[in-house]
């Protein structure tokens, strides 16, 4: 009786349509109010999003900071959907210069089909998706492999 109730919730759970994110490659993201992209000045953004309640997000973000200290030419910028007061602390210990923090993003993730974190995501200025994914899979190495791929592509 457990086998065929597994397999049925198998199948019920397989025949759902899952959308995590509504993001492409080579796409445009939506235009965001809550900032520029052009006026960040970097070639390149890495959103990434985030709670500070997740252990997985904590390290993602860590790791990631680290890789982008490492390239010039692209500007991280956390995004959450809690308010400034959830994170401040955190945030503070793993921010670099030039990153930006926006709080209160739900719109952003909405706009994204954006469900989950951490997820991340690389645009260049004119806000065509270069990467996404989960930012745990990023180093200095694979970003620089990333944007190389898409330089070479245009």
């Amino acid at each position: 009786m457990k086998t065929k109730l597994a397999i049925l919730l198998l199948l019920l759970l397989t025949a759902l349509p899952f959308t995590a994110q509504s993001v492409a490659t080579g796409k445009r993201t939506p235009k965001l109010k809550e900032f520029n992209f052009r006026k960040i000045g970097s070639q390149y953004t890495c959103m990434i999003f985030i709670h500070s309640a997740s252990e997985a997000c904590h390290s993602a973000v860590t790791q990631v900071m680290e890789s982008i200290d490492a390239t010039d030419n692209i500007t991280p910028i956390l995004l959450t959907r809690e308010s400034e007061q959830n994170y401040s602390t955190w945030l503070q210990q793993l921010c670099v210069n030039g990153s930006l923090v926006v709080s209160k993003a739900s719109t952003i993730f909405s706009s994204l089909g954006i469900d989950y974190a951490p997820f991340a995501v690389i645009t260049n200025a004119k806000r065509q998706v270069v990467w996404f994914g989960n930012p745990q899979t990023l180093n200095s190495q694979k970003i620089d492999t990333i944007l190389s791929k898409w330089t070479l592509q245009r």
